[in-house]
């Protein structure tokens, strides 16, 4: 998934265009899906303090320096901008969806953009854990009943609301759906013909369901062009390229393939966070070379957020002793 996000990021979809909508249609919501496949049931509470620790500590540190970085850029060009720390603040791209004119961009493109996701998994973390200490089983409907009316009514909100309020009940519910389907994912389905010919079926399924609803944005609210409707087959076809991935990543497991997704999944969160600038600085040098910059911007941009990222860990754990919060970076 995070691979996929950078090369988004990195501009691959010019490209292929037609392909990156297929591969990324539904690859944020995938991210909310597995987080609930991989939640344990806490109580309020305590759930919601560890996810802060997870999400929002990363949140503030990387952001502040990141903010802070091209902060210091823009005073050294004599150009001095707020508006950065204020979309810090609040946690969206912008205040108004995607083709309002004028709009007004808050976390910026070039550096703090995919940190949206982390407010926003700790919001939708929130409502999954109020849903999971609901007892009873009619009031567990209730509860996604009122979270699907939710989510209809804040598609109209005029504005993108701070730390995606707005799509943070249906993030919510792409949760809820991985916590309650955990069983049927972890069994083993014996690999053959009818097992590969459900994945084909799932797989024709998806394309024709993007292709009909066309792309998807959920840090924008974006699910489509379909209205309300589209939220619907948001939520189906990004259940379906979640088997699709998770099931194809499977056949991987135990090689060096395998291993090397697995290794990266580990370091996926610091990755996410600190991506998006060592993209908008090789881009300042590698743009120029068109197809063959973009592809290089992409790759480089990987390696050195992996690595990065690794060199983060080590230094972390070293100093670990002295100070228990390092573990969240």
């Amino acid at each position: 998934g995070i691979i996929l996000v950078i090369a988004m990021h990195s501009s691959i979809y010019c490209i292929f265009p037609t392909i990156s909508t297929l591969l990324t249609a539904g690859y944020m919501a995938m991210f909310f899906i597995l987080s609930g496949y991989t939640a344990k049931k806490e109580s309020i509470t305590s759930g919601i303090a560890k996810k802060a620790k997870r999400l929002l500590i990363p949140y503030i540190f990387y952001g502040t320096i990141i903010t802070s970085f091209f902060a210091i850029f823009d005073l050294a060009i004599g150009h001095f901008n707020t508006r950065e720390w204020i979309g810090l603040l609040y946690s969206r791209h912008s205040l108004y969806p995607l083709g309002t004119t004028p709009n007004v961009v808050l976390l910026s493109l070039r550096s703090t953009s995919p940190l949206w996701f982390l407010t926003a998994m700790f919001l939708s973390f929130v409502w999954f854990y109020l849903y999971a200490n609901i007892k009873k089983a009619a009031g567990k409907v209730l509860c996604v009943i009122l979270y699907i009316i939710a989510t209809m009514i804040l598609y109209y909100s005029p504005i993108l609301l701070p730390w995606s309020f707005d799509t943070s009940f249906l993030c919510a519910l792409f949760i809820i759906t991985g916590y309650e389907f955990k069983e049927y994912a972890i069994k083993e389905y014996k690999k053959n013909l009818p097992y590969f010919l459900t994945l084909l079926v799932m797989l024709a399924v998806y394309i024709a369901l993007v292709t009909f609803n066309n792309n998807a944005n959920l840090s924008i609210r974006i699910y489509g062009e379909l209205g309300t409707l589209s939220i619907i087959l948001y939520y189906i076809f990004s259940l379906f390229i979640t088997v699709i991935y998770s099931e194809t990543l499977k056949l991987c497991d135990k090689n060096m393939i395998g291993r090397f997704f697995s290794f990266v999944g580990k370091h996926s969160l610091r990755i996410m966070c600190i991506h998006m600038p060592l993209i908008t600085v090789l881009g300042w040098g590698l743009n120029r070379f068109g197809v063959f910059g973009i592809i290089m911007v992409f790759v480089t941009a990987f390696a050195c957020s992996l690595g990065i990222s690794v060199g983060i860990e080590r230094v972390c754990n070293r100093y670990l002793d002295k100070c228990s919060l390092l573990k969240y970076l």
